[in-house]
């Protein structure tokens, strides 16, 4: 990357360094608001040796070889519900499509537009994926601008430079200023992290964050850990609102017009000769259909039971968060964080992030417990803490009737064809289903 470096003008340099730099700062904000995590930023210069070969032949100018070695990344190692501003989604720039001079800072998807890099006149585009600017504060005298400097240009003449882009228009100012500004959106908090695809309408929603943003200091002497145990309150909060009654009485009358209604005729109307694959789904539906028939008057009573009890708000908040501890520390023993990806530091980084997740949830839930009155609360709803987890003890009647059903569901795998894998599949499925209730 050196004899690559050697090759360009400082001022390509210059302009290229403003951009990584302007990236990494973006990055360094959103770890400082809590929204990524410091392990998940790789700053460069990185290795891009492997890649030298393939950008060549694909014409990859050096300018933008260069600038791909040294831009920050963001690798969020598998955990979800990350987003970028504006709502694209954080890239690798060592594994993105690479452009000759145009280049996205960002992944649009298909809601969100993307941040549009134009090496050839130093500027970001904040486009919309219909190529519409999505910048606020891009105006008509930015339009007039066009921010073209000859001593950068690589290309001696018209016919040597590149084809046009779609975005060959795009309407973009210069790039520095436009990443200083995201920053500054999210420091007075015009901007807020989250809102995208990944993570809009959850615990980032802008209506949810911007107050505890506030409460907790942020941009001068912000308390990460306090906000992040506070939003994880607020929004068990918002959930334990909701009265559960009105999706359970819909199930319960799903239970019922399905016991109402007849069950299928079984008479295939294709072959296995046709194609063996549907013809042996069409059979799983029906076999499906018969072990429902047995299980649902079960569910339905219990539906029933639990439909007649009464909810209180508070209880469903500290079990909504006492839920959250649990599923954290399922994720931790479970061993499913080492099998996501095979990358040595994967592991460790992932490990990492769900123990500090358990313990602002072990937080949240024990602030709100003592909010409440602590065990004082539970001697006032005759309970005691405890009865926030689900019931563990064995139950003998949905014991030998899972068993029952895996034998069925055994026996009936036996006649059907490798072949037809997706009805195989589906039924070892529900084999696994009805193993976790013995």
């Amino acid at each position: 990357m050196e004899a690559i470096k050697a090759r360009l003008r400082p001022i390509q340099i210059q302009r290229l360094d403003e951009v990584a730099d302007g990236m990494l700062k973006i990055y360094r904000t959103l770890v400082r608001m809590q929204y990524l995590e410091d392990s998940w930023v790789h700053e460069g210069p990185h290795d891009v040796d492997a890649f030298l070969p393939t950008w060549r032949q694909d014409g990859i100018p050096d300018s933008i070889a260069y600038l791909y070695s040294i831009l920050p990344y963001v690798d969020s190692y598998w955990n979800r519900g990350i987003d970028f501003v504006f709502g694209g989604m954080f890239v690798n720039f060592l594994h993105a499509e690479i452009a000759d001079y145009r280049n996205p800072m960002n992944t649009a998807d298909n809601h969100y537009g993307a941040l549009i890099y134009d090496a050839r006149r130093h500027v970001i585009g904040i486009c919309g994926i219909e190529g519409e600017t999505q910048d606020p504060n891009y105006t008509f005298k930015d339009q007039l601008k066009t921010y073209v400097s000859d001593e950068y240009d690589e290309y001696d003449s018209d016919d040597d430079a590149p084809e046009n882009h779609v975005w060959d228009e795009m309407k973009g100012r210069h790039a520095p200023k436009v990443l200083r500004d995201i920053v500054l959106w999210y420091k007075n908090l015009t901007q807020l992290p989250g809102g995208g695809e990944q993570s809009g309408g959850g615990s980032w929603s802008a209506t949810l964050t911007k107050p505890l943003y506030i409460k907790h200091g942020w941009p001068h002497n912000f308390d990460g850990i306090g906000f992040l145990v506070d939003q994880v309150k607020t929004f068990a909060v918002l959930n334990a609102e909701r009265d559960p009654k009105p999706n359970m009485l819909a199930r319960i009358n799903r239970f019922r017009r399905f016991l109402q209604t007849p069950p299928p005729p079984q008479q295939a109307d294709i072959t296995e000769h046709d194609n063996v694959e549907d013809f042996w789904y069409q059979r799983w539906r029906w076999f499906q259909d018969g072990l429902s028939r047995i299980d649902v008057p079960v569910l339905l009573q219990e539906l029933e039971r639990a439909y007649e009890l009464p909810s209180d708000p508070q209880v469903r908040l500290l079990k909504k968060l006492r839920d959250g501890i649990r599923s954290r520390e399922k994720e931790l023993s479970s061993g499913g964080i080492l099998e996501m990806d095979n990358r040595p530091e994967s592991a460790q980084i992932r490990m990492a992030y769900s123990r500090k997740c358990l313990d602002i949830q072990k937080r949240a839930y024990d602030e709100c417990k003592t909010e409440l009155g602590g065990d004082a609360f539970f001697a006032q709803h005759n309970m005691v803490e405890t009865d926030l987890d689900p019931d563990k003890s064995p139950n003998p009647e949905l014991q030998e009737r899972s068993r029952l059903h895996i034998e069925a569901l055994r026996a009936w795998l036996v006649q059907v064809p490798q072949e037809a894998s997706r009805a195989r599949e589906m039924a070892e499925i529900s084999i696994k289903d009805y193993e976790a209730n013995l």
